[in-house]
């Protein structure tokens, strides 16, 4: 071979193995994970994440019929923080297989920046408060059941968690009581210590 199609078959073959990744697989260094990875897959090529935010809902199979089964899915969020320079990162896994993955806003050099009245926005996921206030003070959970059925006597029971969590603002001598709802900022209200 001469060494002026050496760049080139170079070229080609970097242009194949490219067309060949999906365009949503997100890249640990130089290790990909794409949809349908097992969660100890990713673990091994990310790390651990910065935060997961685990839940669960309940399938019923056969509604109204002679036999009913209920089964419980494990739906796990994991969020990663790539640095200031790359966008934060949402992963869900149902029952330990990655079903989706969500780019969030730009990550930071270190979980739990600065705490203040303008990082605590309503709609933020819970990964993405967690990023910018670290974990809560303290973190309190209610549940209601939500039932949603398909007509063909399907039906899932999901519990949907109503959380309270707690922070110290770092521009004021107030905490602040942050409601979150299906995992995402609802209200946030300043209370005196």
């Amino acid at each position: 071979m001469s060494l002026r199609r050496a760049p080139l078959l170079v070229l080609l073959g970097a242009a194949a193995f490219s067309a060949a990744m999906p365009a949503s697989a997100l890249r640990c260094g130089s290790r990909v994970v794409d949809r349908g990875a097992l969660d100890v897959q990713v673990l091994s090529r990310c790390g651990d994440p910065y935060w997961r935010a685990p839940r669960g809902e309940f399938l019923i199979r056969g509604e109204g019929g002679l036999i009913e089964q209920r089964v419980e899915r494990r739906i796990e969020d994991w969020y990663y923080n790539f640095g200031p320079s790359r966008l934060t990162v949402r992963l869900r896994f149902v029952d330990g297989v990655l079903e989706a993955e969500e780019t969030l806003g730009y990550g930071q050099p270190g979980v739990g920046g600065r705490c203040t009245a303008t990082a605590l926005q309503r709609g933020l996921s819970e990964g993405e408060l967690v990023l910018r206030c670290g974990a809560p003070l303290r973190r309190r959970t209610t549940y209601a059941d939500q039932i949603l059925r398909d007509g063909f006597g399907q039906a899932r029971v999901q519990p949907r968690p109503r959380e309270e969590w707690w922070f110290r603002r770092d521009d004021s001598r107030f905490l602040a009581r942050v409601m979150l709802s299906d995992g995402r900022v609802e209200s946030v209200e300043s209370v005196r210590p």
